[in-house]
């Protein structure tokens, strides 16, 4: 069995794997990529909309809750969620194991899937996605598969991996990019700790790898560069690919084909330097079965929680305006059970202070395509997570509320 406590906000991350060779990400020097001058966006503390704001949002509705008496509303650790072409949402329930279905008004429709090991059975699903065709496509995180549903919960077909896999994203071509490696970011089994891939993961709809892309900024250790090149990352419709970096003061475009075309950095209420190495922080060990490792994850302050693009291909990043207080903080414990056949059964539970949701520590940052800032919406609740669909933008509350915010973009 494993068992880690990450904390969330702070940032520390204790985990013991054994009999697995752990592959962490980082990035070799020769491997670095950079962008040109003019396309290096520096912005300031006020945005280009002055105080004339183009946009505006207004809240629609909150869907969930971690102490909703009604369990079709009773979420545990909420993922990801998506709007098929009639309005429908579906919201993915990482801890029941399921897929909520509502309404475009927030009444519940249907439950997609239960935990196990079969077709529409789900352990740990992490990221959820929609395709042109309105075919839900599901990142079964503890099956190492991908799932392919249609709206109604049948399944179409199953793609396995043989290792980790996290948050995915489908272009319009039926690519599908990967990145991370979910809740077990850096754990990929049968990887050696020296490799040092691309960010994201490029691979077809049938699962076979088209190669990686994206710049991990070298921290020369293994583990500030483990934490500190998280990120969250949304595709516009275009397929440009955007990646907001958890702990770094960086917003990064690419193209489809995986050309840097914008690097964007913007001013902060803190300073992001990052601790120094901590060589106690790792230690590789040989058993009888294999290697065990033991990994202590740095503190670093966090910047960035979500990004999405929208119609009018402004990009929206949560940003954090100041570091996380002592009351607010909470941890998660992982639990995974790996039997003989290499099975995996996850589960995941949160303690600490979960009944405070409201707090000033965020804010919406908008961009305009070009990198420039527009403006900057404060935020009244946690926010670890962003996606837009339309004019219908959703901020997720994961660890606390369990609960999706749903907004309308209005433009003035």
């Amino acid at each position: 069995m494993l068992n880690y406590i990450s904390h969330i906000k702070i940032n520390r991350l204790l985990i013991v794997w054994s009999s697995l060779i752990v592959f962490i990400a980082g990035q070799s020097e020769a491997g670095a990529q950079t962008a040109r001058q003019d396309r290096i966006i520096h912005n300031g503390n006020k945005g280009l909309w002055g105080n004339n704001p183009k946009a505006a949002l207004v809240f629609i509705n909150k869907i969930g809750s971690f102490d909703s008496r009604d369990e079709n509303y009773n979420f545990y650790v909420p993922s990801d969620i998506v709007v098929d072409k009639n309005g429908n949402i579906y919201i993915l329930d990482t801890g029941n194991h399921r897929i909520q279905k509502f309404d475009m008004s927030g009444k519940y429709l249907a439950t997609l899937g239960e935990k196990g090991q079969g077709p529409v059975e789900f352990n740990m699903p992490y990221s959820l996605d929609i395709d042109d065709e309105n075919r839900l496509i599901i990142c079964d995180q503890g099956n190492l598969r991908i799932q392919v549903l249609n709206t109604d919960g049948k399944s179409i077909e199953t793609v396995n991996f043989s290792h980790s896999i996290g948050t995915i994203r489908q272009f319009s071509t039926g690519d599908i990019l990967m990145g991370g490696a979910g809740m077990f970011s850096g754990l990929l089994p049968g990887s050696e700790l020296e490799e040092q891939p691309g960010l994201v993961r490029l691979f077809t709809g049938r699962g076979e790898s088209k190669g990686t892309f994206g710049i991990p900024l070298n921290y020369n250790d293994i583990m500030l560069n483990l934490q500190g090149n998280k990120f969250h990352f949304t595709i516009d419709k275009y397929d440009n690919v955007y990646l907001a970096f958890n702990y770094q003061n960086r917003i990064d475009k690419y193209s489809p084909e995986g050309e840097l075309l914008l690097k964007i950095d913007r001013k902060l209420n803190y300073d992001t330097t990052p601790p120094l190495p901590d060589k106690d922080n790792l230690d590789v060990s040989s058993t009888g079965a294999g290697r065990r490792v033991t990994m202590m994850l740095p503190h670093m302050k966090d910047v960035s929680s979500g990004i999405a693009v929208d119609s009018k291909d402004r990009i929206w990043v949560v940003t954090a305006k100041r570091q996380i207080s002592k009351n607010e903080r909470i941890f998660q414990n992982y639990n995974v059970n790996t039997g003989g056949s290499g099975h995996r059964d996850l589960d995941i539970k949160v303690f600490g202070n979960t009944e405070i949701t409201e707090t000033d520590m965020y804010e919406l940052q908008i961009f305009r395509k070009d990198g420039k800032l527009l403006w900057k919406l404060p935020l009244d609740h946690f926010a670890d997570d962003i996606r837009i669909f339309n004019d219908r933008l959703f901020i997720l509350d994961k660890y606390r509320g369990m609960n999706y915010y749903e907004y309308r973009i209005v433009d003035r």
